[in-house]
């Protein structure tokens, strides 16, 4: 993989990455799609201006036919998207749903990974929950970066470039530590986790904190992600503060809710909209109800 820094603006930055003949420009967001329940299929989201989607592996892992299907086609021919693909290891289920419990080893849903032909595969990491107690949260970050040793031991397909996951939450010492070791090791992307539930709570301000923090200590010569950055209108603010890429389900659960974003309230239920607020496109300004929708669909494809 090649990441060529073409210019900063504050910590932002405008980035070149080639990887496997592909160019990804930077910074950008991965829509998340389900591997497979899509309202909006991913040639679509290509069509769309989308370079490159995050799916969830181990959804595909836990369905014997499926995981073969796909073993077999490789995850692009699987989702027919041809541009670059990030694929979930099942931590993400074990964050939200405090499912400690997940039914595969980190070898197995690594190798699967590896076996589909993703392009950023995901090590199967242990996200610190926001109420973790400072020795569970320690734990789960050495336990973390522990897998991460074990997963550079056991990588074979040299076509994969892994996301080496951050972890902290609150604890401002361990998301550091996390940093810091987490850079000592080869990995393509270096990503920040556990920031859902945040968001969820509206705790920017914890969001910024943790990002520049790791800022501060990460290589500059790597990409850095933030898993499940859910809120459009803080992506701009994020790279601002140093995050090059990001991914989101936002604009498929907000169709699905009838819900519509706008850049200076947020998001409204379109039962409580008179009129669709304007948008601007080449210095002109249009009214969004000039734009052909259905609830299905609706949400921000407005660009």
């Amino acid at each position: 993989m090649k990441y060529e820094i073409l210019d900063t603006d504050a910590l932002g930055r405008i980035g070149k990455l080639e990887i496997n003949k592909k160019k990804l420009i930077t910074p950008t967001i991965f829509p998340v799609v389900h591997p497979f329940k899509n309202i909006i299929a991913p040639s679509t989201l290509k069509k769309f201006g989308a370079q490159a989607i995050f799916t969830n592996a181990y959804i595909i892992f836990q369905k014997d036919d499926l995981r073969e299907e796909v073993k077999r086609k490789k995850i692009h021919n699987f989702l027919g998207y041809d541009g670059l693909i990030a694929t979930d290891s099942g931590a993400f289920q074990q964050y939200m749903y405090h499912d400690s419990e997940l039914n595969v080893r980190p070898e197995d849903i690594e190798r699967f990974q590896e076996d589909i032909s993703s392009d950023f595969p995901v090590i199967l990491d242990l996200p610190v929950q926001l109420d973790d107690d400072y020795n569970v949260a320690k734990e789960k970050v050495l336990s973390t970066i522990e897998r991460a040793k074990n997963n550079i031991k056991r990588r074979i397909n040299t076509n994969c470039e892994w996301f080496g996951p951050i972890h902290g939450a609150r604890y401002q010492d361990l998301l550091i530590y996390s940093t810091k070791e987490m850079c000592k090791l080869d990995f393509g992307i270096y990503a920040i986790g556990g920031l859902v539930k945040a968001f969820l709570d509206y705790r920017f301000d914890l969001t910024i904190k943790n990002l520049l923090s790791v800022k501060k200590n990460i290589l500059s010569n790597k990409p850095l992600h933030m898993f499940g950055l859910g809120l459009p209108q803080f992506f701009s603010l994020a790279v601002a503060c140093g995050c090059d890429l990001m991914d989101s389900a936002a604009y498929i659960l907000y169709a699905k809710e009838n819900r519509y974003f706008t850049l200076s309230t947020g998001t409204k239920q379109l039962d409580e909209l008179e009129e669709f607020p304007a948008i601007i496109r080449d210095d002109k300004m249009i009214r969004t109800t000039d734009i052909r929708y259905n609830s299905h669909n609706l949400t921000t494809w407005i660009y």
